[in-house]
């Protein structure tokens, strides 16, 4: 959570949508043309169309932001991966 309040600005506005299926979320790390993205913590490397994102490692988590550069008030994207191992339900303690 630390990392993830560090990287975006509390003055835009993001949707949030988190993925537990590993092809989903790559298939999200392929850029469209004016998009850019950053990497907020995990190995997830972003791509283009000519050099696809394929590179993450689907037992850890990661969270990635993106952007439409080409517009002022371009939509911006927080996707956070999260593994079906780690995903858990509930307030309880886990170990």
């Amino acid at each position: 959570m630390r990392d993830i309040l560090l990287s975006v600005s509390l003055c835009k506005q993001y949707s949030i949508i988190i993925c537990q299926d590993s092809e989903v979320f790559t298939s999200l790390l392929t850029l469209a043309d004016n998009w850019r993205g950053r990497t907020i913590f995990g190995q997830a490397l972003l791509g283009r169309a000519d050099c696809p994102g394929h590179l993450f490692r689907i037992d850890e988590a990661a969270a990635v932001t993106l952007c439409d550069s080409a517009e002022a008030d371009a939509a911006r994207m927080l996707y956070i991966y999260i593994p079906e191992n780690r995903f858990q339900k509930g307030t309880a303690n886990h170990e």
